[in-house]
């Protein structure tokens, strides 16, 4: 059930708190009654942070978040900034983003999948919340009110709008956002639903003045039953669906009431969704089934132990949902990683047939788009691993047999850059790159590597051979991006929208104060961002037929050859050989 409270004799409680799957902001300088409401709720589960934004207490109008991320507006002081940053947990991204429209919380509402927005938002904003909080944003009214956030709380698992909403509406957000909707009010009737409550998975705060019967609609709505029966095992169970499993099985010890039985069932929901086949989960109470629970020496709840094969292989004391994550892919990883390595021993004995192997060349080889024909990448597709696959089809192939020696050469980070260049800008870096300069982080579990290349001239012609990709290619001093930091989206020092860069930054100018430039700056280049080729004024507008060339064009076919990494730019098909090949069989 919802918890009723209030902050300094204000019932608006979601003015003052934000609340998501991840953690809880509260403001500074509450009574100590407002903190214990959310900390006798909370605390076992997810982070509670006290914090104010921009310098005032009404943290839930200025900003908005869920489990992947939260955006503050551009009055965030860095310090406060600093503070959410230390306090969140690493797998939240904090953003802080310029916006015309700096009250967030009043223009945006959001769940883990899902987000609506204000219908006046710029795209550069929208995009920002697309990739720091992992959400589909739709631009859209509540009841033709432009404020959405103001007159929604939303959840994963349902949502309350503006008592006014028509049920026409009410059907569209609801196919929107993929959860069940009611129209209703919060504090004996006030229609600003975010700022009378603030909810989240398993709980849900609201103002002290909201009413019995508006209390059981939120219960409702966002399913906040107390159920503790969550895929219980119990000790007659435990040999058939643990010790016998054929999958890993993840068992939560539990008793009655903690942790909370509602956050559990967040809990297992969540790895359900993600784990179907792959993972079991159960629940265990301890009080309940004593022997299991001294069998395994469980004396401290809430604990889980990861068993596989019936043998106990991790234990983790605690219940945070991302320390839990954590261990489940690990050992989910693990399996996966064991059944490949059976699939490729099998896979030595038991090669794909010949005349599988000549259907695939006719359905993926001789039926690529004209346009295509050319593209080396067009024809690889996934089957046991990438390369492994295409070394197959290349043995099988007679007129695809030349190139074998030259996959691995293909599948090499180095030769990926080249590529990747060389069509985005029609430069061959392949005499410039050193395949040990790089800079390289992991972010969201992606590997990204940065390869350096110096020595590229300013007056060097680029030419993108993609469509309509590339609107710009220029240069940019290092010192007028933005300064070097852990945001994905940022801006130059002339307003410059930068994706991806601020990140690299720090080891990028550590690399160039190391290496003195090989090219010196000529003294007559002014020092601003010099735009060399632009899709505007560019003959074709980068689709590959602009008459700009590059000096690497005029090296001879057999000289690109001999490099390694680039046989692949010389791939030609030549469809009649490849029509006579398949007939012969």
């Amino acid at each position: 059930m919802a918890t009723r409270l209030q902050f300094e004799n204000n019932c608006e409680v979601g003015l003052f708190s934000k609340l998501t799957n991840a953690y809880c902001l509260v403001a500074v300088g509450a009574s100590e009654n407002f903190y214990s409401a959310f900390e006798s709720e909370l605390a076992d589960d997810i982070p509670i942070v006290k914090t104010s934004i921009g310098g005032t207490r009404i943290i839930g109008r200025l900003c908005v978040g869920n489990r992947n991320g939260l955006l503050v507006p551009h009055t965030t002081t860095d310090q406060e900034l600093q503070h959410l940053r230390n306090s969140l947990p690493d797998q939240v991204v904090v953003q802080r983003i310029e916006a015309r429209l700096s009250a967030l919380g009043d223009c945006i509402v959001c769940n883990d999948h899902v987000a609506l927005a204000h219908i006046d938002l710029d795209e550069e904003t929208e995009e920002i919340i697309s990739d720091v909080l992992g959400v589909e944003v739709f631009r859209q009214t509540i009841a033709r009110n432009i404020l959405v956030g103001c007159y929604c709380a939303l959840s994963n698992r349902g949502g309350i709008v503006h008592a006014y909403t028509s049920e026409k509406e009410l059907d569209e957000l609801s196919a929107l956002l993929r959860v069940p909707l009611v129209a209703g009010t919060v504090n004996r009737g006030s229609e600003v639903i975010a700022g009378g409550m603030t909810v989240n998975d398993w709980t849900a705060f609201c103002g002290s003045a909201t009413t019995e019967t508006e209390l059981s609609v939120i219960d409702s709505v966002f399913e906040l039953s107390e159920a503790c029966d969550i895929n219980k095992v119990s000790t007659s169970e435990w040999d058939l669906l643990v010790t016998k499993s054929e999958v890993p099985v993840l068992v939560m010890f539990i008793q009655d009431w903690l942790p909370s039985c509602r956050y559990v069932r967040h809990v297992m929901d969540e790895f359900d969704s993600k784990y179907t086949g792959r993972f079991k989960f159960y629940t265990l109470n301890v009080h309940e089934e004593r022997g299991i629970a001294i069998r395994y020496d469980i004396f401290n709840v809430p604990a889980s132990i990861v068993f596989k094969g019936g043998d106990e292989v991790a234990r983790v004391y605690g219940f945070h949902l991302y320390e839990l994550e954590r261990l489940v892919k690990q050992y989910d990883y693990l399996v996966y990683a064991s059944k490949l390595k059976a699939h490729r021993r099998t896979s030595e004995t038991a090669s794909p047939s010949k005349e599988l192997l000549h259907d695939l060349c006719s359905r993926f080889v001789l039926n690529v788009p004209e346009e295509d024909q050319q593209t080396f990448e067009r024809i690889l597709f996934l089957s046991l691993s990438l390369k492994e696959f295409t070394s197959l089809l290349f043995n099988s192939c007679d007129v695809l047999r030349p190139y074998v020696s030259n996959i691995d050469d293909i599948f090499k980070d180095y030769a990926c850059a080249m590529r990747e260049v060389l069509e985005e800008t029609g430069f061959d870096i392949s005499k410039l790159l050193k395949k040990e300069e790089y800079i390289e982080f992991t972010f969201r579990q992606q590997r990204l590597r940065l390869y350096i290349v110096a020595g590229v001239a300013d007056d060097t012609a680029f030419a993108p051979q993609t469509k309509k990709e590339i609107s710009e290619i220029a240069w940019h001093w290092v010192d007028h991006l933005q300064p070097a930091s852990n945001e994905v989206i940022t801006h130059g020092v002339a307003g410059l929208k930068l994706y991806m860069v601020a990140p690299f930054l720090a080891s990028l100018k550590s690399w160039i104060s190391k290496h003195p430039a090989p090219v010196a700056r000529r003294p007559d280049k002014p020092l601003r961002a010099l735009s060399v080729w632009n899709a505007k004024t560019s003959i074709g507008g980068g689709n590959g037929t602009t008459t700009t060339t590059t000096e690497s064009y005029n090296k001879k076919p057999e000289e690109q050859d001999t490099i390694s990494g680039n046989a692949f730019r010389s791939f030609k098909f030549n469809m009649s050989a490849i029509l006579q090949a398949v007939e012969l069989g």
